[in-house]
């Protein structure tokens, strides 16, 4: 719709919000439209997205990673927090590689660390625990911060933190 492309960031929040519990195939042209349209700092637009998202993560990440040309792990910075708000399985490998990826700034890196920390399945938490062994230095401490407090909810059944001090790195990391 063309309000989906109003001028005003308000307004397209409000499309956002009405996309909740429509069919996927109904939205997906919609959700193109408004993802164009964050400027990857509004955190009420983001938030507005993955509101009118909910239940329909995957179908939306993979469907807006595709259409934006946003091939993991070189996100720019909006589908990023995109990704970040919709937190779906499928961006395991590349949140990964973004969280492992030292050429990237401490804030995006750790931006990928939150995300991870959202998704309940074991993908989820090894790469967290890997990052938390094997990361960046300045993110090592924050990942381990995360396996430990999952592990007392959703990532629970996967023992984890046993891995943190038995997972070492097989080779030297070139940065």
């Amino acid at each position: 719709t063309a309000a989906a492309r109003d001028e005003s960031p308000m307004v397209r929040r409000e499309v956002a919000l009405s996309l909740r519990d429509q069919p996927f195939e109904q939205i997906r042209d919609i959700l193109v439209d408004l993802a164009k349209g964050y400027d990857g700092k509004d955190r009420w637009y983001v938030e507005a997205i993955g509101t009118g998202c909910i239940g329909q993560e995957s179908a939306a990440f993979n469907h807006l990673q595709e259409k934006l040309k946003q091939r993991g792990p070189d996100w720019d910075a909006a589908f990023a927090g995109i990704v970040w708000r919709l937190h779906p399985p499928e961006a395991v490998p590349a949140l990964l590689a973004r969280g492992l990826d030292a050429t990237l700034s401490e804030p995006l890196r750790r931006q990928a660390v939150d995300t991870l920390a959202f998704i309940p399945q074991q993908a989820a938490g090894e790469a967290m625990v890997e990052i938390a062994v094997q990361g960046p230095d300045d993110l090592r401490a924050h990942a381990a911060w995360w396996v430990k407090n999952r592990s007392l909810y959703f990532w629970r059944s996967y023992r984890l933190t046993a891995l943190l001090g038995k997972k070492r790195p097989t080779a030297p990391r070139v940065t």
